[in-house]
């Protein structure tokens, strides 16, 4: 068994390192590293549940206790994998999906799930983010105006059971937020969705000391350009440095391009103090005749690196 793509989770001032090849092989469930502000350079798990034949949660909770792995997302709020990570003291992340968005318009709906669901499995598990949505204005723009409300209620919902200050609330971008991400320095939110969409997430992360989750993949602008976007660059193992004009910076892989020009973009948006966490990035080790460079020892180098 196979992990169809490595995702990762860490700060974004630390690179992504992969460390527990043999639980990714055994289980290709896992995948990638996290870090939240504070604890940045600790490497834990994607936990991903979209396939067959798959192991327990309790199962894939020992082996990641057996590797010392001592941070998790998974992309729902599943209550059998929640519990699962009881008494472990792995920090937790977990997902509203983009699909129950519509669940948390209402402070009453939200108070209601964090009382009698959420409240009740913490401490026990330690969860620490809720992210609120994945992707949305880029994957399922009809529910991109849910995210903020749901929140906003989810915040409150946490104020009022006194967990705001132990339980973050975010949500996950896809590098098709940008308008456009080279040079760096030059980068920008699209334009048709940064005022109605983009401002108030932002702000709404400045005023809760939450952080901003995007999900780069160098994997996707090499397959779409491999003409003018180098393999090596893509891979962190440049034969020269990419340079932006602008500011002379010198880059060694499109990795750090593409962070560096979501900090721009956030700067351009009035948003200096906010952390960016990498929520997942990869690489695939198959694919079809027209995805170049998707194969286990590509996969392998960008991970490693």
């Amino acid at each position: 068994m196979y992990a169809d793509n490595y995702h990762c989770m860490m700060d974004a001032s630390d690179q992504c390192s992969m460390s527990f090849v043999t639980v990714v092989t055994l289980l290709s469930v896992f995948i990638g590293c996290l870090a939240v502000p504070g604890l940045a350079g600790r490497i834990g798990f994607c936990y991903g549940r979209n396939s067959n034949n798959l192991p327990t949660p309790t199962q894939v909770v020992q082996l990641l206790l057996n590797q010392s792995v001592g941070l998790v997302r998974i992309f729902d709020n599943d209550l059998s994998v929640i519990q699962a990570f009881a008494n472990t003291r792995i920090e937790l992340t977990i997902s509203i999906p983009n699909s129950d968005l519509e669940n948390f318009q209402s402070e009453q709906q939200a108070d209601q799930w964090v009382t009698t669901y959420l409240a009740p499995l913490y401490p026990a598990t330690n969860i620490t983010v809720i992210t609120v949505g994945a992707e949305v204005v880029t994957v399922s723009p009809s529910v991109a105006s849910l995210v903020v409300p749901a929140m906003m209620n989810l915040h409150t919902g946490l104020t009022k059971a006194g967990l705001a200050d132990k339980i973050r609330v975010t949500t996950t971008h896809s590098m098709g937020v940008l308008q456009s991400s080279f040079p760096p320095s030059a980068a920008s939110f699209n334009t048709s969705f940064a005022t109605d969409f983009m401002k108030p997430v932002l702000d709404f992360l400045q005023a809760t000391g939450s952080f901003f989750m995007v999900n780069p993949y160098p994997y996707i602008a090499y397959n779409a350009d491999p003409q003018d976007v180098a393999l090596d660059y893509a891979l962190f193992e440049p034969q020269q440095l990419v340079v932006d004009p602008n500011t002379t910076l010198q880059y060694a892989s499109m990795f750090d391009a593409q962070v560096d020009a979501i900090y721009f973009a956030l700067e351009a948006m009035g948003h200096t103090e906010l952390s960016v966490i990498i929520s997942e990035t990869g690489w695939p080790t198959q694919g079809d005749a027209d995805e170049l460079g998707a194969d286990v020892q590509n996969a392998a180098t960008y991970n490693n690196n």
